[in-house]
């Protein structure tokens, strides 16, 4: 039987006081993704990717869970790729279980900053972003309107452009 252990988290802001319930598993989803994708950004930008997925998660272009938005695949030259392409690349699979396993700063970092994105502690710094490619990929699908949304905000964050999208239908 797999005990879901649950992280009661108790945010201060001001005089106010405020719970956020999340499971150690979603925080270690994200975190496992913000490390892959962003490890070496700064902290606002790898709040930024984590803020992709709880985006994703409200918006409806997407799956409205976190394992749906997270298993979103694609298909590109007959392979099926995941949306974060860091869950296909096995080697950062294994640098994560590794600074998992010797509880790195870079790990730590990671697990802070997807709990803050899930619990809202600190603040979306492109407000809406769905969609993000690293700068130096000069024709970026996710910058581009589709047949089923269109971009209504780009920002640059560190070496990622951010996308937030509306659906076209």
């Amino acid at each position: 039987m797999l005990l879901k252990f649950v992280l009661l988290v108790l945010v201060l802001k001001g005089t106010h006081s405020r719970f956020c319930e999340v499971s150690n598993e979603d925080i270690e989803k994200i975190g496992r993704i913000v490390f892959g994708e962003a490890r070496g950004e700064s902290s606002q930008g790898q709040i930024a990717v984590a803020y992709t997925i709880v985006n994703r998660i409200r918006s409806n272009l997407y799956p409205n869970t976190l394992d749906g938005v997270i298993s979103v695949t694609y298909t590109f030259g007959g392979k099926r790729y995941h949306e974060y392409n860091t869950l296909d690349v096995q080697s950062h699979t294994l640098e994560w279980e590794n600074a998992k396993k010797k509880y790195t700063p870079v790990y730590r970092r990671a697990i802070i900053v997807a709990r803050d994105a899930l619990c809202g502690n600190r603040s979306d710094p492109t407000t809406c972003a769905v969609a993000y490619c690293a700068t130096s990929i000069k024709d970026c699908s996710a910058t581009k309107d589709n047949e089923y949304s269109r971009v209504t905000k780009t920002i640059t964050i560190g070496r990622h452009v951010f996308v937030c999208r509306v659906k076209t239908r």
